[in-house]
C-alpha cells in the first residue's frame, strides 16, 4: 500500500513539476567563462536581474552602504535530479512530508564558525573597492549609524539565525533554502525590521535626507554547498533605495567551484544527509568563485547608477 501511495505521488508530482519546469543547473566556474573583465560585464544579466515588480531605482553616485552581510545556508532540500525543481512541492502533500520528516532530501551543511566570519569582511572590502573603481562615493559608516533615522532600526546580531526568508517555494538552481546563518562585515548589523513598524525603506528615506546621499544600498550574497562543492547562490540580494522609491536586484542564477569540498557525509534518520566540510578546502574555493560573482552584482548596480545621468546627457545633445 505504502509503495503504491508513493509510486502515485511520484508520478503526479512528475506530471506537475514537469508542467512547471525546472531551473538550469548552476555553472561551474571553470566553464562560466568568466576570466575577464570584459567576459563578466557581458555575462552580469544573465546572473543578476531586476525583480519586475520592484526594479530598482537609477541615478545616484553617493551611496550609504546601510547593510552587508553573508547568509550560509546550513539546510535545504535537494532534488537528486540536475534540474532542481522550478515549484517545490515536496513537504506539501502527505508522503512528501512524510519522506521530508524521515530526512530524505534534507542537507545539513556544517562550515566551521570561524570561517563563516572570516568572509563578511573580505568580501566587503573587495565589494566596496570595485564600487569606488565605478565613481561611487561611499558614505562613512560613522556618518550612518549617528543619524537619527538609524536608530529606527532593528539590528540583530552576528550569528543570526534565520528560517522565515530561508524558504521559497519557487525553490533555486541549487536546491530549497531552509535555514539562514547570517553573519554582517566588520561595523555592520543584520537589520531585521524597523522598531516603531515603518517599512524599512521608508526609515533609509529619512536616512538619506539627514546624510545628504542619493541612495542606500543593503546587500546580502548567499554561500553554501551544492552536492560536493562550494556556491554562491541564487536569491544573493542587492536592495536599492532612494527619495522616491524603492527596489532590488537578485541573483538569478549560481555559481560553484569546480573543487570537492565536503571531506565527510552521512545520513542520519530526520536530520537528513549531513555534510562535514573541509574548512581549507572551502575557503580556497570561496575565494575564486567570489571576484566574479561580485564583481558582476558591482556592473549591474553601476550600470543602473549612472542610466539617468545617461538618458539625461543624451537629452542635452538633442
Amino acid at each position: 500500500m505504502v509503495t503504491r501511495m508513493w509510486s502515485g505521488a511520484a508520478i503526479w508530482l512528475g506530471i506537475v513539476l514537469g508542467g512547471m519546469g525546472c531551473h538550469e543547473p548552476p555553472v561551474k566556474l571553470s566553464a562560466a567563462n568568466l576570466d575577464s573583465a570584459t567576459n563578466m560585464k557581458s555575462a552580469a544579466p544573465r546572473y543578476w536581474e531586476h525583480e519586475p515588480e520592484k526594479p530598482a531605482p537609477t541615478g545616484y553616485r553617493k551611496v550609504a552602504l546601510v547593510e552587508f552581510a553573508i547568509e550560509y545556508v546550513t539546510e535545504k532540500l535537494e532534488s537528486m535530479s540536475d534540474n532542481q525543481p522550478g515549484i517545490v512541492f515536496h513537504e506539501f502533500i502527505p508522503i512528501g512530508f512524510v519522506t521530508s520528516m524521515a530526512g530524505a532530501g534534507r542537507i545539513r551543511i556544517q562550515i566551521d564558525e570561524a570561517v563563516r566570519k572570516e568572509f563578511p569582511d573580505e568580501l566587503h572590502k573587495f565589494f566596496v573597492e570595485r564600487l569606488e573603481a565605478e565613481g561611487m562615493q561611499l558614505v562613512p559608516q560613522e556618518s550612518i549609524r549617528s543619524t537619527k533615522a538609524f536608530k529606527h532600526l532593528t539590528l540583530g546580531k552576528a550569528g543570526h539565525v534565520d528560517v522565515g526568508h530561508a524558504f521559497n517555494v519557487a525553490g533555486t538552481d541549487v536546491g530549497v533554502p531552509r535555514l539562514l546563518v547570517i553573519e554582517p562585515a566588520k561595523g555592520y548589523g543584520i537589520i531585521l525590521g524597523t522598531n516603531d513598524g515603518r517599512p524599512v525603506e521608508q526609515v533609509e528615506q529619512e536616512l538619506l535626507k539627514e546624510i545628504g546621499a542619493d541612495a542606500a544600498l543593503r546587500v546580502r550574497f548567499r554561500l553554501s554547498v551544492y552536492r560536493q562543492v562550494a556556491s554562491m547562490e541564487k536569491w544573493s540580494i542587492l536592495r536599492v533605495t532612494k527619495s522616491g522609491s524603492f527596489g532590488y536586484h537578485f541573483a538569478e542564477r549560481s555559481l560553484i567551484s569546480d573543487e570537492t569540498v565536503v571531506k565527510k557525509e552521512e545520513f542520519v534518520p530526520v536530520a537528513g544527509v549531513i555534510k562535514q566540510i573541509d574548512s581549507d578546502q572551502y575557503r580556497q574555493a570561496i575565494k575564486k568563485l567570489y571576484p566574479p560573482f561580485l564583481s558582476m552584482a558591482v556592473h549591474t548596480l553601476a550600470e543602473q547608477a549612472v542610466a539617468v545621468e545617461a538618458t539625461v546627457a543624451m537629452r542635452g545633445t538633442n
